[in-house]
């Protein structure tokens, strides 16, 4: 069921053609991405997202270190500075008509 959603929401929100691209395209995307976002208070989320990009197999194996990969630089902390600074309240609402049972935990608050 949750796979399907999922699934769903993929294709919804797949208007750049990114389920289609091939990796290197998609670096080349968010690179371009941190780069326009260099001047402005989103920057770190975008090097946050990097980061993880680069790590992505390490997550998903459990690899040890691929966590800390956001503690270099303090990179976590500037995002849940960011984040401590954005409107969250239409990205939320936008959650809750998607999908009206999710529940929401704040991991680390």
């Amino acid at each position: 069921m949750q796979k399907l959603w999922v699934g769903r929401q993929l294709q919804a929100i797949d208007a750049g053609g990114v389920l289609a691209m091939e990796n290197t395209a998609i670096f080349d995307r968010v690179i371009a991405l941190a780069k326009q976002l260099s001047d402005t208070p989103a920057f770190d989320a975008a090097i946050g997202m990097y980061k993880v990009l680069t790590s992505v197999t390490g997550f998903f194996t459990g690899a040890p270190d691929a966590p800390k990969i956001l503690l270099v630089d303090e990179t976590l902390v500037k995002i849940h500075n960011f984040t401590d600074e954005c409107e969250r309240e239409r990205f939320i609402r936008h959650l809750v008509h998607s999908k009206p049972n999710l529940r929401i935990l704040e991991i680390g608050g």
